[in-house]
C-alpha cells in the first residue's frame, strides 16, 4: 500500500530540499549545481550520489535542521531529523506482503517491512524475480518505514543456497515477531548493536 497523496507530496518536499542543500553545500554534482540546476531535474545516478554522501555524513542532517533553509515547521523538521537513523546498505527484497515488501539487510540480517512511496511494490519489482538484491536506503517517515525513492540493482548474486537462507531468516523473524515495521522500531534498532551478516 503506497503513501497517501498528501504524504507523497510531503516526503518529496522535504527530501528534495535536503538533497538540494547537501548538493549546493558540498558540490556533489559539481557542474549541475554550479549552473543552479534544480535537484528534481537531475538523473537518478546523481541523486543517488548526493543521497549517499548525506547518509555517510549524519552531521549534514543536523546542519540542515539547524539552518532550516526550507523554512519548514517543527513537525517537518522532526521528520528530517529522524533521517539520521536511516538504514542504507544492500538489501534482499524477499517477498511482497499485504503491508509492503519484506527487505532483509545483508549486513545485519534484520528484516524490515517497507511501504512504497508512490508506485506499488508489484510495479516496482515487475522486472525482477524475487528474491532480488538491491541497494537503497530505508527511512523513518511519520510512523512508517519507506525507502528513499531509489532502488539500485546490486552486484550481489543470489544463488539457490542464499535464497533458502534468506527465506529462513524471514520465517524466523516472522515466528519471533522480529520484523521491523514501524519508524519507532527502525530508530530503536539503529541505536542498538547490529546482528550478524546473513552470509554464511
Amino acid at each position: 500500500m503506497a503513501l497517501s497523496s498528501s504524504d507523497v507530496k510531503l516526503f518529496y518536499k522535504l527530501w528534495l530540499s535536503v538533497l538540494q542543500f547537501v548538493d549546493t553545500r558540498y558540490c556533489i554534482s559539481h557542474v549541475a549545481t554550479q549552473k543552479g540546476r534544480p535537484i528534481v531535474t537531475m538523473d537518478e545516478e546523481t541523486i543517488y550520489n548526493i543521497a549517499s554522501y548525506m547518509f555517510g555524513h549524519r552531521e549534514v542532517i543536523d546542519e540542515y535542521v539547524s539552518e532550516n533553509p526550507g523554512h519548514f515547521s517543527s513537525d517537518e523538521l522532526e521528520i528530517i531529523q529522524k533521517w539520521k537513523y536511516r538504514v542504507n546498505t544492500t538489501f534482499v527484497i524477499d517477498r511482497i506482503v499485504k503491508k509492503g515488501a519484506i527487505l532483509i539487510a545483508t549486513n545485519t540480517s534484520r528484516v524490515y517491512c517497507v511501504e512504497p512511496i508512490l508506485s506499488s511494490w508489484d510495479e516496482l519489482t515487475a522486472s525482477h524475480d524475487l528474491p532480488a538484491s538491491v541497494e537503497t536506503a530505508l527511512l523513518p517517515f511519520k510512523n512508517q518505514i519507506i525507502f528513499d525513492s531509489i532502488l539500485k540493482a546490486s552486484s550481489v548474486e543470489l544463488n539457490p543456497e542464499m535464497c533458502e537462507w534468506v527465506n529462513a531468516i524471514y520465517l524466523k523473524a516472522k515466528r519471533k515477531r522480529e520484523i521491523i515495521s514501524s519508524a519507532a522500531e527502525l530508530i530503536k534498532s539503529e541505536k542498538s548493536p547490529g546482528c550478524t551478516s546473513f552470509r554464511k
